[in-house]
C-alpha cells in the first residue's frame, strides 16, 4: 500500500502517463490523476500539455484522453482546483510522440493454442520470421458466462502426445519477437468461441479480466474474431457493449492497444445483402472503435455457400 503524506491542504499527483512514456502519433494517451482537498471538495482537475489545458474532469476518478497531433517531446501535468478556488499543480511527466512507420502490407497468422490436423502447438521462437501480426488463438469464455475471459497456455491433453508449453518460455519468446517489431494479440472467438456481454457486470468482468490477461502475458492487444456462435447480431447486447468495452481496455493499457478484427464477410460486406441478423452486424462495432482499430481483415475465404454482394447467388468456398 502506498501512502502519500503532505502538509498542504490541496494535493494532486499525476498517475498517467508515466515519465518517459512513448506514444504513437494520432494514438490516444490516457491521462489520470489523484486529487485531495482537506478543506473543501475538488471542483475540477485540468490536464495540461506543455502548460495548455487539453481536458478537464470534474468527477473522481479523474481521467481523460489526449490525442497528439504532432511528433516531439511534450510535458504532461495536472492541476487541481478546489471549491474555494485554490489550485495545486502536479509534477510533470515528459512523453515522446513518435511517428509510427509500418509496412503497408502485413502477414497475419493465427497461432493455435490447441492440437488440430496441422499438428501440435509450437514454440513462438519456431515460427517463420515473415509473420508480422500474430493472433494467439484463443481466449476462452468463463464456464459460468459472467463476462470473464480466460487464457490458459496448452498444457497437454489425453488425446495426443503433444508436449506441454512452458509459460515462462512463451513470454520470453514473445518479448524477443516484439523487440523485433512483431505484434502479438490475444484473439477472442473462432468458429466455436463465445463471449458474454449481457449486463453491466458482464461488461465490467470482461474489461477487468482482459486488462489483466494483457498485462500478465505481455500481449500488445486484442483480436476480435467472433463468428456465428457468438450471437453477434443486430440489436444484441454484445453489439451494443463490445466497442465500449474495447475502448475501456485500451484506456486501461495506457491508451495504445493494438486492435485487430477478423469478421466473416456476412458481418461486414454482408450488410449490402441485408442489414439485420448477422448481416452487417460488425459494422456498428467497427464504427465504435474506428479511432483505435489498427487492422481489419475480413474473412473472404471462410463462407462457402453464403450469399454475397459480389456474385449472383452463392460463391464457392475459397473463391
Amino acid at each position: 500500500v502506498n501512502v502519500n503524506v503532505s502538509d498542504k491542504d490541496l494535493v494532486i499527483s499525476l498517475t498517467s502517463p508515466s515519465a518517459g512514456q512513448t506514444v504513437g502519433l494520432g494514438k490516444n494517451l490516457a491521462l489520470s490523476a489523484d486529487a485531495t482537498s482537506l478543506t473543501s471538495g475538488i471542483k475540477q482537475v485540468d490536464f495540461m500539455v506543455n502548460g495548455a489545458v487539453v481536458a478537464t474532469d470534474t468527477t473522481a476518478p479523474y481521467s481523460a484522453n489526449w490525442t497528439p497531433a504532432a511528433i516531439g517531446q511534450f510535458t504532461v501535468s495536472a492541476q487541481a482546483v478546489d471549491l474555494a478556488g485554490s489550485t495545486a499543480l502536479s509534477d510533470a511527466a515528459a512523453v515522446t510522440v513518435v511517428e509510427q512507420t509500418e509496412k503497408r502490407h502485413k502477414l497475419i497468422g493465427y497461432w493455435h493454442n490447441f492440437v488440430n490436423g496441422a499438428g501440435c502447438p509450437i514454440r513462438l521462437a519456431d515460427m517463420a520470421d515473415a509473420w508480422n501480426v500474430n493472433d494467439i488463438a484463443f481466449a476462452e469464455n468463463a464456464r459460468n458466462r459472467d463476462g470473464t475471459v480466460h487464457f490458459n497456455l496448452y498444457s497437454g491433453d489425453i488425446y495426443s502426445d503433444c508436449p506441454a508449453l512452458d509459460p515462462t518460455q512463451f513470454k520470453q519468446d514473445m518479448a524477443a519477437l516484439q523487440a523485433k517489431g512483431k505484434k502479438f494479440v490475444l484473439s477472442l472467438g473462432g468458429a466455436e468461441g463465445t463471449i458474454t456481454l449481457n449486463t453491466d457486470q458482464d461488461e465490467a468482468n470482461f474489461v477487468s479480466s482482459l486488462t489483466g490477461l494483457i498485462a500478465e502475458w505481455g500481449f500488445d492487444g486484442l483480436d476480435v474474431d467472433l463468428e456465428s456462435g457468438s450471437n453477434l447480431v443486430h440489436g444484441s447486447q454484445i453489439q451494443a457493449r463490445l466497442g465500449r468495452a474495447l475502448l475501456q481496455i485500451e484506456q486501461n493499457m495506457g491508451g495504445d492497444m493494438y486492435l485487430t478484427m477478423a469478421p466473416e464477410h456476412p458481418y461486414v460486406q454482408g450488410g449490402y445483402v441485408a442489414y439485420s441478423g448477422i448481416w452487417g452486424a460488425y459494422i456498428p462495432v467497427i464504427n465504435d472503435t474506428r479511432s483505435t482499430l489498427d487492422l481489419l481483415h475480413v474473412q473472404l475465404y471462410n463462407n462457402g455457400g453464403l450469399p454475397n454482394p459480389y456474385l449472383p447467388g452463392s460463391a464457392p468456398e475459397g473463391s
